[in-house]
Order: C-alpha cells, then sequence, then structure tokens
C-alpha cells in the first residue's frame, strides 16, 4: 500500500511539472523567442542588403527552411549554410550592391540558389531531376570548378 501511495504522488508531480510546461510553452512569443536564440536567424539577419531583417515571420522562417533542407543534404550545419548565403550575398554586394543578388534570399530561395547548393556540395535528390513539358528528362545544371 506504501509503494501505491508513493507512486500515486510521484505521478501528480510530474502531472504538475507537465502542465506547469505547457504553460510555460502557451506564454511564451515564439516568433519573439526565435528571433533570440536562433543562431541561423541571426547569420541571416546579416544580409547585406538589410532586407531580412525586415521581412515578416513567415518570410524569414521560408528563408530558415531553406538553410534547413541545404543542410540537411550537406556536410555543413544550418550555421555553415547560412554563414555561405550571407557571404554570397556579400560578395556580390561589394561590386553592385543594388542588385538582387546582394540579398541572402537570392541564394536561398531564387535563382542563386544553384550557386549555394554547388558551394555547400550538396547531395542532389531524385526531386532535384525534373522531366521537360514534352516529357523529356532534364538534369539539374551542375557547375564544376576546373583546376589545372
Amino acid at each position: 500500500m506504501r509503494a501505491e501511495g508513493q507512486a500515486q504522488a510521484a505521478d501528480q508531480v510530474s502531472i504538475g511539472n507537465s502542465i506547469n510546461s505547457l504553460r510555460f510553452v502557451n506564454s511564451n512569443n515564439w516568433r519573439e523567442f526565435v528571433g533570440e536564440h536562433s543562431l541561423v536567424e541571426q547569420t541571416l539577419a546579416g544580409d547585406p542588403s538589410g532586407i531580412y531583417a525586415e521581412m515578416d515571420f513567415a518570410t524569414r522562417d521560408r528563408y530558415r527552411h531553406a538553410v534547413e533542407g541545404i543542410a540537411r543534404r550537406s556536410q555543413l550545419t544550418e550555421y555553415d549554410v547560412a554563414r555561405k548565403a550571407v557571404q554570397l550575398a556579400e560578395n556580390h554586394a561589394r561590386e553592385r550592391p543594388a542588385d538582387r543578388a546582394a540579398h541572402v534570399g537570392y541564394y536561398l530561395v531564387d535563382r542563386g540558389r544553384p550557386a549555394l547548393e554547388s558551394l555547400v556540395e550538396m547531395r542532389l535528390s531524385r526531386q532535384s531531376f525534373s522531366t521537360g513539358c514534352d516529357g523529356s528528362f532534364r538534369l539539374p545544371a551542375i557547375s564544376r570548378s576546373w583546376h589545372s
């Protein structure tokens, strides 16, 4: 009987802790939390065009998910992928700061993505391959640097 009472008391403590944890989760502003604690968010905020920091949460979240997807198929961490994207934008911004390629998003979700994928040596998946409108099979563009 005594062991049963102790087990019931332990269960009550666990349930109380769970309820307090749920209250904590519910009371936090997760958008603010991500902004303050995410290394990827802080890195992408270094976008040389300054556009990233002005974007809404949903768009920034899309960019963070792009970083996550690229990192998953490379040997780099999400932080490293974000840093490489910012570096590509910084390199372009030195020459042409008003160009869209001076924005980190160009390399995450736009036409500059193949350059970032190549830089981080991202592995291709079956989904990277596609079929054209005429049913022909197309391979994605692969960039190579030739060494003498």
